[in-house]
């Protein structure tokens, strides 16, 4: 029995046909790593990340005087109260915390303290 690609396929008969999916498959090859991490980056960002950045974004205390960057300060938060607060375990909490920051969403304040970040 022989196997007869362009049977299957009618566009593997023609030499551009196959430059064509050779061409194909090394752009694939280059897209698709990045658009994965993107679409995982932005998975993360709309179902676990979000808990996190609400919750220190909500401790940002403003004062309504005039100069507004100068009074403006967000309270120290720990991880095992950032894990209490949003009902994620602690190493959740922390990879929130590390993309978040990459982000420069939050800061470090301390040895164990987070905080969102007001100069943005």
């Amino acid at each position: 029995m022989k196997f007869d690609l362009g049977y299957w396929w009618p566009f593997a008969r023609t030499a551009w046909g196959w430059i064509v999916a050779s061409a194909t498959i090394l752009a694939g090859f280059y897209y698709f790593p990045k658009k994965m991490l993107e679409t995982f980056d932005w998975y993360m960002n709309r179902f676990r990340d979000y808990k996190v950045r609400d919750f220190l974004e909500s401790l940002v205390i403003i004062s309504p005087l005039a100069n507004e960057q100068a009074h403006t300060r967000a309270e120290v938060k720990s991880v095992q109260q950032i894990a209490s607060a949003t009902r994620l375990s602690e190493k959740r909490v922390k990879g929130c915390l590390r993309r978040l920051r990459e982000k420069r969403i939050v800061k470090t304040s301390g040895q164990d303290g987070w905080r969102a970040n007001v100069s943005s």
